[in-house]
């Protein structure tokens, strides 16, 4: 119980007009009708219950809504799941490929400093991961002085499963460049350079696939050649 003479402290120590002090208050005891509580560190036991659950629901909610956002139809152009939506899977329209909205460098070679086989050939839309996996495998650790690992080490929007594109994935970004560059300014991005860009598609030792985003060509040169890079992850 509360003693309330012990908290009056004005002139005529009436307690019906008594001038509380809120930090004397605070110290009263742990009752509801004692003291005003702190809701986000509770000493009694069922508010620090309810607190728990209720974080707990909070946090269930947070994950149904990620899962909601995954789940929503995309379209190309949308920016999404930390870049810009430039391929849907045609089969449910819920799953994709997106790039990063800007480039990882301005130009850097394909290979890390020799000539080896990475076995990278995979060159079809959803092969640039297994790809961008096998040529650092190859390559060693390294990762950011070659096209494929600064591709990987890019950590745009949060995640960390960026890849070098394939040859097909790079060519996707190309036809949708347009949409890709407005929506990637609009969100502090960059234009794609009218220059050339790796993919991470090898066609043998000396040589990997590249493409101009000035025409669209497509051509195999050699890896020690430093191009652009743009990378992408799947959602």
């Amino acid at each position: 119980t509360v003693d309330l003479t012990s908290l009056i402290n004005d002139a005529d120590s009436d307690i019906s007009n008594e001038i509380q002090n809120l930090s004397e208050v605070l110290t009263e005891g742990n009752t509801a009708d004692a003291q005003i509580k702190n809701v986000t560190d509770p000493t009694d036991a069922q508010d620090a219950a309810t607190k728990a659950y209720v974080d707990a629901l909070e946090a269930q909610i947070a994950a149904l809504d990620a899962r909601i956002t995954t789940l929503e139809p995309a379209t190309v152009g949308d920016f999404r799941n930390g870049g810009v939506v430039f391929w849907v899977d045609p089969t449910d329209n819920t799953h994709g490929l997106v790039c990063a909205i800007e480039d990882q460098s301005s130009v850097i070679p394909w290979n890390n400093g020799s000539y080896i086989v990475t076995g990278a050939t995979g060159t079809a839309v959803g092969t640039g991961a297994a790809n961008t996996d096998a040529i650092i495998a190859a390559q060693g650790p390294t990762e950011t002085d070659y096209a494929a690992g600064l591709a990987r080490a890019y950590t745009g929007g949060g995640f960390n499963d960026w890849f070098l594109p394939s040859q097909d994935e790079l060519n996707e970004m190309y036809l949708n460049k347009a949409a890709i560059e407005a929506t990637a300014t609009a969100n502090s991005g960059a234009v794609f350079y009218n220059d050339y860009y790796w993919s991470s598609s090898e066609v043998n030792n000396p040589y990997a696939w590249y493409q101009s985003f000035a025409d669209g060509n497509k051509l195999g040169f050699f890896k020690y050649i430093s191009y652009y890079v743009r990378a992408v992850r799947a959602f």
